[in-house]
């Protein structure tokens, strides 16, 4: 185990608390002293460290930039405006020398010098003063207008801008580089230079509000004390005078007749030497108990001053601390102050706010007015678009009932298509079934006309068989009976055979006639099938044709119905959702203009409570009065400048907050009226 060093080994005590020791006790405050070009020398103070070891706090206070308004240095308010720059070059017992280090503007004069109407014209340049200080000198300038210019002729040229800006180098040039700083400072607070440049460029174009705005100090020479010295004029040192202890007068007596008896010579008479002695001894003998005496005296003394001296230190501690507590408090209420000067600035601004504020209410009724009319025209302009619509809407209606009366058309078409179909089957299936019935008469026919030529050729076989047998039946006796038979047969058979040729013949022809007859009905029919049958599908075409075209018609009607109210609703659409959008701005600006003015109502609340508040506190001013404390006299003094002014300027300060009451209740009035708008 490694052996270390125990911080609680070496202490008596366990965790002994550190004391607090006040950062200011060790502190010193020091006078900040200007150059004699400014009135007022003893600018304020600034604290340090003291002197411990090798930190002097000289050292620490060297070129320390303070940075003081102009008006507290020349005691004149009208340069406010100005920032002087004063670094820390010496100290001298508990003084600080300082020395010129820089000006510049405030920011709100240099906004407020820029206006319309005029040309701003600025110019810098580097100068060398004769005690070697190198500066940087800022000019700034604005062109004056003549009453009887216009906007087009009261501004400058570019050329004229070049003139007078190299006006402005040459005359600061010439200015600081003849000068020294300190002259030169001199010649900053009346604003010569500025006033030379005016008369300078006059001629050129005539200048207003011509100002060294800013001076930087670019480069410094060595420190010289004498010119220091000489920048502040009759500065003394502040040195105390010195106090002396008086001295016993008897010790001194005493010393003396020492002094003038050792060096005297010794008389002849013994006797008076010895009684001279013993005289000196008891002389010295009292001197040594006088002097023991006037010691524990002295010891005292010193003991009770040094007990006072004690008192006096824990009596300035506590009047130091008690002081540093003042200081805060002093802090405090001044910033209070502060703030309620602000406050009492603006509202001395309030009336304008108020001037300001009703007219962006009268603006914001006229506006609520115009949206309030823009929403009634909208409100006709959707009557009418819903009017429209539904015109358009019967329309739509209209052209569905057509479009229904057109489906029934067709469907009766397609009845009367079926029908002509049906018949056109019809006849098909007559025309097979005849188609049939002359296939089968054919047969008969052909059988019929096969059974005519058996019969022909059976008939001619018969008559040629019929001489033949004739002749070898007549040599013999016996053959003519055979003969006479056979004759008597022969004719009986052949009139059989004629009657049954004739009535096949009769019956040829009835086929025939039948045949031709029954041929010409085919033929008849066929050419009637043919002509229903055309006649059929021309009307069937024609049919198509009539329905196909009033199809496309209607199909070109509808759709352009269809396109047309598209469109007009797609209009009617983007119309409503227009008037929705300007109807929602309007409803959103009426919003922002009731909230801007339910904020004002409550500034103007909050500005109220804050006079009232500053008005009891000027009232408390008489109780402060009373109280012993430099505090509150302070107060009181600090109220009184705050307060202190011209009394005419507190009645318009009175008519103002009537203007005030009487412009908060028009605002809630107007707020009234257009929640009243809204509603309705």
């Amino acid at each position: 185990m490694a052996v270390g060093k125990n911080k609680r080994i070496s202490k008596s005590k366990k965790g002994g608390k550190k004391k607090t020791v006040d950062p200011f006790a060790k502190k010193d405050w020091y006078d900040i002293k200007a150059p004699s070009v400014f009135s007022v020398r003893n600018v304020g103070k600034t604290l340090v460290s003291r002197t411990q070891g090798t930190k002097i706090a000289s050292e620490g206070l060297k070129h320390r930039v303070f940075e003081v308004s102009l008006a507290d240095l020349q005691s004149d308010e009208d340069q406010a405006y100005r920032k002087i720059r004063l670094r820390a070059e010496d100290v001298q017992g508990r003084n600080v020398l300082t020395n010129f280090w820089g000006m510049d503007f405030t920011t709100d004069k240099l906004r407020s010098l820029v206006k319309k109407w005029q040309t701003l014209i600025e110019a810098h340049v580097d100068v060398k003063t004769t005690d070697n200080y190198m500066l940087r000198l800022f000019c700034i300038g604005f062109t004056k207008r003549r009453p009887n210019q216009v906007k087009r002729t009261c501004y400058a040229q570019a050329s004229q801008i070049r003139q007078i800006r190299r006006k402005m180098v040459d005359i600061m040039s010439n200015q600081a580089s003849t000068c020294d700083l300190k002259e030169l400072v001199s010649k900053f607070i009346p604003e010569v230079i500025g006033k030379e440049i005016e008369k300078a460029t006059s001629s050129i174009f005539p200048l207003q509000n011509v100002f060294i705005r800013k001076v930087k100090i670019l480069k410094a020479p060595k420190f010289d004390l004498g010119k220091l010295m000489e920048v502040h004029g009759d500065y003394k040192e502040d040195v105390g005078t010195k106090l002396e202890r008086p001295a016993d007068t008897d010790e001194a007596m005493a010393g003396q007749e020492m002094s003038s008896g050792s060096n005297g010579h010794y008389p002849a008479n013994g006797a008076k030497v010895l009684h001279m002695r013993d005289g000196n001894k008891e002389k010295v003998q009292l001197d040594r108990n006088a002097a023991t005496r006037a010691c524990q005296k002295d010891r005292q003394y010193i003991e009770k001053l040094e007990t006072e001296l004690m008192n006096c230190y824990q009596e300035i501690d506590y009047l130091q601390d008690q002081l540093n507590i003042r200081n805060v408090e002093a802090n405090i209420m001044g910033g209070h102050i502060h703030s309620l000067e602000l406050k009492l600035t603006e509202l001395e601004k309030f009336p304008e706010r108020v001037k300001v504020m009703d007219n962006e209410l009268m603006r914001s009724d006229s506006q609520c007015w115009l949206l309030m009319e823009e929403v009634r025209c909208k409100e006709e302009e959707l009557q009418k678009a819903s009017s429209q619509i539904e015109k358009l809407e019967s329309t739509v209606l209209d052209s569905q009932c057509e479009i229904e009366s057109l489906k029934l058309d067709l469907t009766n078409l397609e009845q009367r298509l079926f029908d002509a179909e049906s018949f056109a089957q019809h006849s098909a299936e007559h025309k097979a079934r005849i188609d049939k019935l002359l296939g089968e008469h054919e047969l008969q026919l052909h059988e019929a006309q096969k059974t005519i030529d058996q019969l022909v050729l059976e008939n001619k076989q018969s008559k040629e068989l019929s001489p033949v047998k004739g002749p070898k039946q007549s040599p013999s006796t016996s053959g003519e009976q055979l003969d006479k038979t056979l004759e008597n047969g022969g004719h009986a058979e052949y009139g059989s055979d004629n009657l049954i040729l004739e009535r096949m013949a009769k019956q040829n022809e009835e086929s025939e006639l039948l045949i031709e007859q029954l041929k010409e009905e085919l033929r008849e029919q066929k050419l009637k099938a043919k002509e229903d049958a055309e006649d059929l599908t021309q009307e069937m075409a024609e049919l198509r044709y009539q329905i196909t075209g009033m199809l496309d018609e209607e199909y070109k009607r509808r759709s352009c119905i269809e396109q047309a109210a598209i469109q007009r609703i797609q209009e009617l659409e983007t119309q409503v959702s227009k008037e929705k959008t300007k109807l929602s701005g309007a409803l959103r600006r009426l919003q922002e203009s009731r909230e801007l003015t339910h904020k004002q109502a409550m500034e103007i609340k909050k500005l109220k409570d804050a006079l009232e508040r500053f008005n009891s506190a000027v009232n408390l001013g008489t109780v402060c009065k009373s109280c012993s404390c430099g505090f509150c006299a302070m107060l009181i003094e600090l109220s009184n400048c705050s307060i202190e002014g011209p009394s005419d300027a507190r009645s318009p300060k009175s008519n103002h907050i009537d203007e005030e009451l009487q412009n908060q209740a028009l605002i809630e009035w107007h707020a009234d009226e257009a929640s009243d708008g809204d509603g309705g």
